[in-house]
């Protein structure tokens, strides 16, 4: 495994080939089922900041909305020590409410940290779909992925709203990235180690280059 330093470097280095700021607050945008979590995996995981994190921490359960109350208070008191100490952050939440998303810009500007929007569309259909496959408690209903979904805001609203970038997920190589971290080397690198095994027609089918729809992990399960 890699050590700590030669991953972060890895992610920074991945981060400003995207031209994304580091540090900076990055608020994914989507509805559950989405594929969030699949995303924030791209990132450092003490960068990650999940409310169903936060309840599982509380109540043992990362599904059970009575605890949210007290899970908000967790969650928030995380996110300030790392504003504080201007450390990178990646909300995992679904971030749909507009208060909510305000609060999170204002948070960071008052810290002096930009916040990027990293928004999933991932069809509603197969939003709902996911819940199937997720355990009984974590199931969320199809009315409330509904009025989540229509509630994603679009990229120009978000900049109204004081984030500094908002991106559509899919229009970022983060595979690119968590392979690099993952990896030390170059993702081009690992394919070549990958095609000398596997032959080339697997290689083409991992090969982010260019990325096909379905690695992208805006569309990950």
């Amino acid at each position: 495994m890699l050590p700590i330093s030669s991953s972060l470097t890895a992610t920074q280095a991945g981060l400003a080939r995207l031209r994304l700021p580091e540090p900076a607050l990055y608020v994914l945008i989507g509805a559950a089922g989405a594929g969030k979590t699949a995303v924030a995996a791209a990132f450092p995981a003490d960068w990650r900041l999940s409310l169903d994190d936060c309840r599982a921490l509380v109540s043992g359960c990362a599904g059970d909305q009575a605890a949210t109350a007290p899970a908000l208070n967790v969650f928030h008191a995380v996110l300030a020590g790392r504003l504080a100490n201007r450390l990178p952050t990646v909300v995992d939440a679904t971030s749909t409410h507009h208060t909510h998303r305000i609060s999170l810009v204002d948070r960071a500007r008052a810290h002096r940290m930009p916040a990027v929007a990293l928004v999933l569309r991932t069809p509603l259909a197969l939003c709902q779909t996911r819940q199937y496959t997720r355990p009984p408690a974590r199931q969320v209903p199809p009315d409330v992925i509904a009025r989540q979904h229509q509630n994603i805001p679009h990229t120009a609203s978000l900049l109204q709203e004081g984030f500094a970038q908002a991106h559509d997920v899919t229009t970022l190589d983060l595979l690119r990235i968590l392979l690099e971290r993952a990896t030390g080397t170059s993702a081009d690198g690992l394919l070549a180690e990958f095609r000398a095994v596997f032959g080339d027609d697997l290689a083409a089918v991992v090969s982010p280059h260019p990325v096909p729809g379905h690695l992208r992990l805006a569309v990950a399960g």
